[in-house]
């Protein structure tokens, strides 16, 4: 079993809103601003999305701050993938995840 520790720096822009964390598209956590959330995950290929928007079922269902197009375009993640990656778990090797805000939605900027 390994770990996945997410860092969220403190930054004012959004920094009321809680980001969401996704593997294989399933909310796992939530981080607040300036704050880390840790939790386990088992060796394999995973896909990690930290977004601001609130998935549930599918559908975004907190897009009154960021607007529902913005909540279309990061579902669809046509505009970017600063919010997505391809995690390879192996051996129990544990993760850290570092991510901020933007002005639109959030920026992982170390994987490792």
């Amino acid at each position: 079993m390994s770990k996945i520790k997410v860092k969220r720096n403190k930054k004012f822009v959004c920094s009321l809103v809680p980001f969401y964390i996704y593997i294989d598209g399933k909310e796992v956590a939530q981080v607040k601003n300036g704050k880390e959330v840790e939790f386990d995950i088992n060796e394999g290929t995973y896909e990690l999305l930290i977004s601001k928007i609130h998935y549930v079922d599918g559908k975004a269902k907190n897009s009154g701050y960021g607007g529902a197009i913005g909540a279309i375009v990061e579902s669809n993640n046509k505009a970017k993938e600063l919010n997505k990656t391809t995690l390879n778990i192996q051996n129990n090797q544990d993760i850290f995840i570092e991510c901020e805000s933007n002005a639109v939605d959030c920026v992982i900027l170390n994987v490792s």
